[in-house]
């Protein structure tokens, strides 16, 4: 594996760690209220997985997350800050929104969801 991959590997591990922290706050505080937040952090975690896995495929059909996250440091995070985020991420005009939610249309992650 080279630096470059190496590097890709880190920064998508470091931020499926820090959607996970921020989805187990949520669960904890109110798993009902926050509902759609939940959803929405956990596909993104998803949509990192698949990322790594057609990582050529999805950068081809100019559908990258990794590239657009910059999550700040979760270790005292509130849960009025991991709204703000969501919003700031669930907006319709920001690229992780518009990439996550057109990412079946790369064949091969389609493919797979679907077999």
């Amino acid at each position: 594996m080279n630096l470059k991959s190496e590097k890709k590997r880190v920064k998508r591990e470091l931020i499926i760690s820090k959607l996970n922290k921020m989805i187990a706050l949520l669960l904890v505080e109110n798993k009902e209220k926050y509902k759609l937040q939940i959803s929405y952090f956990n596909w993104l975690v998803r949509g990192l997985m698949l990322e790594a896995k057609f990582e050529k495929n999805i950068k081809r059909a100019g559908k990258e997350l990794l590239k657009h996250f910059n999550l700040p440091d979760v270790s005292n995070i509130t849960i009025q800050e991991i709204n703000e985020l969501f919003l700031e991420l669930y907006d319709v005009n920001h690229p992780i929104r518009n990439n996550i939610e057109t990412l079946e249309s790369v064949e091969s992650v389609r493919q797979y969801l679907y077999k």
